[in-house]
């Protein structure tokens, strides 16, 4: 391909990893402005791919792709055709974009040490100025950089110039979220359960409320000149006066959880206020004057993100759907199926540009859902594409990648026309809602490993229903026959997928859902007055197959979380017996912090993704805790012989469990600091896997986390 003609070509730049957007703070649910975008792309191809090293935060301004990563400094991508503009010499880990500068911090370098929080300069990559504070930056609000150190509730405003502290505000809880106004106040939602306000330029607290809500985990998500509409855990949505905390309303919603605490989806504010939740699936509409509801809409599938032109929203379901709603009404205006868990649709153009979990990128008619296009992608392209100059930028936040991915899609060159050919789909629509986009936030990413979900092609054929799209494993002649016996075939498989599903095979449930639907739609072919019943099995194998399909998202996003917190815990253990400071404290709280997000999810699903047991690999790449006491740092000969007296000479010889022996937690002749390094051994899994099969598993390793990060 001729680098030349990519200046010409309008084109969808995506990134897979950690994302986070400069435009709002983390919990802040904001739509985008796509006002002066243009997509035309009509026939798609990937026109450059870029691997990133570590989990990846991204931003841009039209012309940079910026990107930061754990292991990575910070830099920009030219997005015209994929080449690097510039990598600055430091700063790792979250980023956010001011006016000139390009703010990055707050996550551990490659080399194991904090990095710091640098400012660089967006057009030349060179650091203005760099300070020893390593906390995210989250937003700059005027001449005030804000950071935040949400586990320790302590908020960090520096002057944006030079780095130089203005400010501290330490709150008396962990933070759930925050946001900012126009009117320079960022309000701050303690665990709690208090509100508080904060005046930007001083840091002063201007007032602090307990808005009474039936969970201490809150979050002040929608900023509106002076309102401030406040979600909570279990559903309830409160009003608050941005001048004074007075309470304006309430609304009971459901039993939903509002986007910041666990299991949301999101709400934000539009003609209405919109909220969307995991639990119940739904969006419900408020009246932002009285807090009534103005209607609800049930959805089959978790909401990802929806997007609002101001009389339809579009919704990107977890039901394998997306979906069009009236805004005033909440009436379903139209309905396309893709294959597999949708993505945060972009609105361009009058077009629905939108990801799948099975790699595909689909482009929908805004108005009837019919689908131009869809081509595979690298990855998942989970968070909504933002369009600028002709652009189209997809920001995903993926999976805990080790690596990161940046690629774009543009239009075919004539000679791959005929090779493209065959994955360009066109589906008709079959005539929802969900979440606004969540841009940044003091998040761990999570990953998706490779098989989580077939990711075979659309089938040309098809008339937009996912199942009908979906790949079955049937040959041609097993779909024919008389209809009795292409009955028969669809229910012995369709037992089958039951058998597999009690054993915990759900990938294989999947598909066997798929071949007794292809058996089916084989038999309504000649099915005459069978026809109407024939329907209803297929439909009852769609609703099958939706509720196993949302069970396998839950069980990975919840192996993807487990997965961080084992990772984090094990690196905290290594650095702990080694005797370092820092490190395990901060490996220790985000172990800590990943299984209460784990709790949270298992919380949030309204089906059991325990329900087979779940086995976690330890991805840890790191080195291992000496295998023989007689290398234990610190250890004096004295204290290897008591160890040896207990027992004790290997690390095997420290069963797994919560404590050490007596003989040795109560030996004389053992050092406090020894027996603190000996402990965290006592956890270590090392290399293989973890299997979960209830609460309480989760609950024992979160403790784990928890008694390290205490003892230090």
């Amino acid at each position: 391909m001729n680098p030349g003609t990519l200046s010409r070509r309008r084109y969808v730049a995506v990134a897979t990893g950690f994302a986070v957007s400069g435009d709002g703070l983390p919990g802040g649910i904001h739509q985008v402005s796509m006002e002066d975008a243009e997509a035309t792309v009509q026939d798609p191809e990937i026109v450059w791919d870029r691997t990133i090293n570590g989990e990846i935060s991204v931003t841009h301004d039209g012309g940079y792709l910026f990107v930061s990563a754990g292991e990575q400094p910070a830099t920009a991508i030219d997005l015209d055709d994929g080449t690097e503009a510039w990598q600055a010499t430091d700063g790792r880990g979250v980023h956010v974009l001011g006016e000139e500068t390009m703010y990055v911090g707050g996550q551990l370098g490659a080399s194991g040490v904090q990095d710091g929080t640098h400012a660089i300069d967006r057009s030349t990559g060179e650091t203005v100025w760099q300070v020893d504070v390593d906390f995210p930056p989250v937003g700059q609000l005027g001449s005030v950089l804000i950071l935040v150190d949400r586990v320790d509730g302590q908020l960090f405003g520096l002057d944006a110039s030079d780095g130089e502290s203005r400010w501290e505000f330490t709150a008396d809880a962990q933070l759930s979220r925050w946001t900012v106004s126009s009117t320079d106040d960022l309000y701050v939602g303690g665990q709690d359960g208090r509100v508080t306000a904060i005046d930007v330029e001083t840091g002063e607290q201007r007032w602090s409320v307990d808005p009474e809500l039936p969970s201490t985990w809150v979050d002040p998500n929608v900023v509106d000149g002076d309102d401030v509409y406040v979600g909570s855990h279990w559903g309830t949505v409160v009003k608050l006066d941005g001048e004074t905390g007075e309470e304006r309303w309430r609304n009971e919603v459901g039993n939903a959880d509002i986007e910041g605490a666990p299991g949301t989806s999101g709400m934000y504010l539009e003609d209405h206020l919109y909220v969307l939740s995991h639990s119940p699936t739904q969006i419900e509409a408020l009246e932002p004057e009285t807090g009534e509801t103005a209607w609800t809409h049930e959805l089959e599938g978790t909401p990802e993100g929806a997007v609002i032109d101001g009389e339809i929203v579009y919704l990107g379901a977890g039901d394998e759907t997306v979906k069009a709603i009236d805004a005033e009404d909440g009436a379903l205006e139209w309905q396309s199926d893709i294959r597999g868990r949708s993505g945060t649709p972009a609105l361009v153009d009058g077009r629905l540009y939108v990801g799948s979990r099975t790699d595909q990128l689909y482009a929908l008619d805004a108005e009837t859902g019919d689908e131009y296009w869809s081509i595979e992608t690298p990855d998942w392209v989970r968070r909504q594409p933002i369009v600028r100059d002709e652009t189209i930028i997809a920001s995903v936040r993926g999976f805990d990648h080790a690596d990161g991915r940046v690629f774009a899609i543009g239009e075919a060159d004539e000679e791959t026309d005929e090779s493209r050919e065959s994955s360009l789909v066109p589906v008709a629509a079959a005539g929802g809602i969900g979440a606004a986009t969540l841009l940044g936030g003091y998040l761990f990413a999570r990953r998706r490993r490779s098989g989580d979900d077939d990711a075979t092609a659309p089938d040309a054929e098809s008339n937009g229903n996912s199942d009908e799209r979906a790949a079955s494993s049937a040959s041609e002649s097993e779909t024919t026959g008389s209809v009795p016996s292409l009955r028969s075939q669809a229910e012995t498989v369709r037992n089958a997928a039951e058998a597999a599903r009690e054993k915990g095979d759900f990938e294989e449930t999947l598909e066997a859902y798929d071949r007794a639907t292809d058996r089916y739609r084989a038999a309504l072919d000649d099915a005459g007055d069978e026809a109407a019943d024939l329907r209803v099995a297929i439909d009852d194998l769609r609703a099958e197959r939706r509720s196993v399909r949302q069970l396998v998202d839950q069980r990975e996003e919840l192996r993807d979380t487990l997965g961080v917190a084992e990772r984090s815990l094990h690196e905290a253990i290594v650095a702990h017996v080694e005797g370092e400071g820092t490190l395990p404290r901060i490996r220790y709280r985000q172990a800590r912090d990943a299984y209460d997000d784990a709790l949270e999810l298992l919380g949030e699903a309204d089906r059991d993704p325990l329900e087979a047991p779940l086995s976690v690999p330890i991805e840890f790449e790191g080195s291992h805790p000496p295998s023989e006491v007689t290398n234990l740092p610190g250890a004096s000969e004295r204290e290897i012989e008591v160890l040896a007296k207990a027992g004790i000479e290997t690390i095997d010889d420290l069963a797994s469990d919560d404590d050490l022996p007596g003989s040795v937690a109560d030996s004389e002749g053992l050092s406090e600091e020894l027996i603190g390094r000996l402990r965290p051994l006592l956890w270590w899994y090392g290399d293989g896997e973890v299997t979960f099969d209830t609460r309480e598993a989760i609950e024992r390793r979160r403790s784990h986390a928890s008694t390290g990060l205490d003892a230090l």
